[in-house]
């Protein structure tokens, strides 16, 4: 049993917690759907603008394409971007409703060069758009460019984030990174000229990680000057088929047993809350000596691409983007020639296998452990007032409470305990309803059989790795 609890082993899969996809859900019945919308009192709007070129394949990335981009077609995307998401604030009424967060990811959005500025600027210019709204872009060292960070200093960026992963050169090597990690203290330090928060992803289970590894690679950017957040995923081989084909051939050795990544998971965010850094989103703790309270208050639980509560609107534009509505959760095609040819001819880009319109009124449940916030006790009363949540659902949440999983604090607000934090991903899956959805597994088995002897032409793909039919050149 890992660290005292009754779980044996960490989740296999730590994003797509929604898909259940209703395989009879057509285009006309998700259009139904957007038109027939209501927003309340509690709705918020968030914006996720996914960009699906990098010049790096990655083996870790379930992301990874290994492509660029050149300056007309950056262009081109952006204005693709911006009719899918005029197209959806049309259909859902949205349009001047209170936007709460915007992020831009990837990806390495970076590879728009100085074409984000007019992606930046249409964004912020959106009815809803105040200086309440954060603005997170993200972007990667091996790949930027002075003129993207020139322009992201013209825009209200809150928070500049970009991935390490890990610093020991052994490691990187083996997710076939770039040896060292370079001019990251140039671009942090200018960066922090206007944007308050940068951000480092790092992240634990890789072969050969040790307890040092991960303490040394925090240590460094908790002492860093211009670094003020950092998130700290959890590497699962099961959604990296490149890196799960290697690990068969032998080429890389084998990820950690599951005691030793608990370990790993549990230093990582004891080491970050003991030098009094607070966790405020998904994995993302915040120096709070360095950030003041109004930039906290905006980034609170913002780079998880999913809604936390069923009244939220999340719409997520480009390959791959999720979105999610009352009663409603889609995702977009992941092939970037498919997806543009659908918004030229008017269409919804939406993979309908991905599609669903479970109402998922228990959200609020299943999802508060993946934010920073928690779950008000009044929440969970009228969530069980209400019947939206089922006797088997308040016995397993009764269970983690029991366990030393959850606990209510003075403001009568359910949080995770430091075991829980290192253990949400399978709080998550074992609050919902019904149990971890088929298309789930089948999506992680995909990964299994990507990696498997014998198919050598899918080992250099990851699982969400069908962003164009050609490579692009590098600028």
């Amino acid at each position: 049993m890992l660290l005292g609890t009754k779980f044996e082993k960490l989740t296999d899969n730590t994003f797509d917690y929604g898909i259940k996809g209703t395989s009879d859900l057509s285009l006309t019945d998700i259009e139904n759907k957007l038109k027939n919308l209501h927003p309340t009192g509690r709705s918020e709007l968030r914006i996720y603008v996914h960009i699906p070129f990098c010049i790096q394949k990655c083996s870790f990335c379930a992301y990874s394409e290994g492509n660029s981009v050149q300056p007309d077609e950056a262009l081109n995307y952006v204005s693709y971007i911006k009719k899918q998401l005029d197209d959806v604030l049309s259909r859902t009424g949205m349009q001047g409703i209170r936007i709460r967060s915007v992020h831009v990811g990837g990806g390495s959005p970076d590879l728009l060069g100085d074409r984000i500025g007019p992606l930046l600027s249409y964004l912020t210019e959106l009815d809803g758009f105040t200086d309440t709204t954060a603005l997170s872009v993200e972007f990667s060292l091996s790949s930027l460019r002075k003129k993207f960070i020139t322009q992201l200093k013209r825009y209200p960026v809150t928070k500049g984030s970009f991935g390490v992963q890990t610093l020991n050169p052994r490691i990187r090597h083996y997710l076939k990174m770039p040896s060292k990690v370079r001019r990251m203290d140039e671009v942090t330090e200018a960066l922090r000229e206007t944007i308050p928060i940068v951000n480092v992803d790092l992240m634990t289970g890789f072969p050969t990680q040790t307890l040092s590894d991960v303490i040394g690679d925090l240590e460094h950017f908790i002492h860093h000057p211009s670094i003020n957040a950092i998130s700290t995923y959890l590497f699962r081989q099961s959604t990296a088929p490149a890196f799960l084909a290697d690990v068969i051939s032998g080429k890389t050795p084998r990820p950690p047993s599951e005691i030793h990544h608990a370990s790993l998971r549990l230093h990582s965010c004891a080491t970050l809350l003991s030098h009094g850094w607070k966790r405020s989103g998904t994995n993302t703790y915040m120096d709070v000596c360095d950030i003041s309270e109004w930039n906290l208050s905006l980034v609170q639980g913002n780079e998880y691409p999913e809604a936390h509560h069923y009244d939220d609107y999340l719409i997520g534009v480009g390959p791959s983007a999720v979105s999610c509505f009352p009663g409603l959760r889609t995702e977009n095609k992941s092939n970037l020639n498919e997806w543009m040819a659908d918004i030229d001819n008017s269409l919804l880009p939406y993979d309908l296998t991905k599609c669903s319109d479970e109402e998922r009124r228990d959200m609020a449940l299943w999802a508060f452990p993946l934010n920073g916030q928690g779950l008000h006790k009044e929440t969970l009363d009228n969530l069980i007032r209400d019947g939206h949540i089922s006797p088997g659902q308040l016995a397993t949440f009764n269970d983690y409470i029991e366990q030393g999983l959850i606990r209510l604090n003075m403001d009568a607000v359910y949080q995770l305990t430091i075991t829980g934090e290192v253990l949400q991903d399978r709080l998550v899956k074992g609050l919902k309803k019904p149990a971890p959805p088929v298309s789930t597994t089948d999506y992680i088995q995909d990964g299994h059989t990507l990696a498997s002897p014998g198919r050598s032409d899918l080992k250099n793909q990851n699982t969400r790795q069908e962003r164009t039919e050609t490579p692009l050149k590098f600028i």
